[in-house]
């Protein structure tokens, strides 16, 4: 690595006046700037699939050991190991998160749900959460007849609920 580097500066100083004389000093911090890339990209790259391999050998219970205490302490685990017996493998299911404070319906994405749905999203997979209406559906922060849902069968669980439609 090293030794690139120097390589690189070798020829950055040697060739500099030159490009810069002949294509103009944009061509030249474009080709400077290409240069880097190309030196640090193969690293880069390592690193990156080297720590994908070494997360898809943890398994599920070493990243739940490992998560944040923000996150840890705001999924529900419960709901989690239920929906995961009860939703098939494979199927969808849907999202519905309602701020307890107006009632209204909010983006999972929004302010205090964000970390639910991430650590919902790992627990149950290989099931996806999709935004039209499925079968089963979970609802966040309220009721299900708040969310604005007909359940033939609702599980509650704290603040948060599984249902089937």
């Amino acid at each position: 690595m090293l030794a690139m580097l120097v390589a690189l500066a070798v020829g950055f100083g040697l060739g500099w006046a030159v490009v810069r004389r002949r294509l103009g000093p944009q061509w030249a911090a474009a080709i400077v700037l290409l240069g880097l890339v190309v030196v640090t990209a193969p690293r880069f790259v390592n690193t990156t699939t080297d720590g994908i391999r070494r997360e898809w050998r943890m398994g599920r219970q070493a990243v739940r050991r490992s998560a944040p205490r923000v996150i840890a302490h705001r999924r529900n685990a419960r709901l989690a190991k239920f929906a995961d017996s009860r939703i098939p493998a494979g199927a969808t299911y849907s999202l519905i998160a309602v701020d307890p404070r107006t009632g209204r319906r909010v983006s999972p994405f929004g302010r205090g749900f964000a970390e639910k749905m991430v650590w919902l999203q790992f627990e149950l997979a290989p099931r996806i959460a999709v935004d039209e209406p499925q079968r089963w559906t979970i609802v966040l922060g309220a009721t299900p007849a708040e969310a604005g849902l007909s359940p033939r069968r609702a599980f509650r669980f704290d603040d948060d609920w599984l249902v089937e439609r």
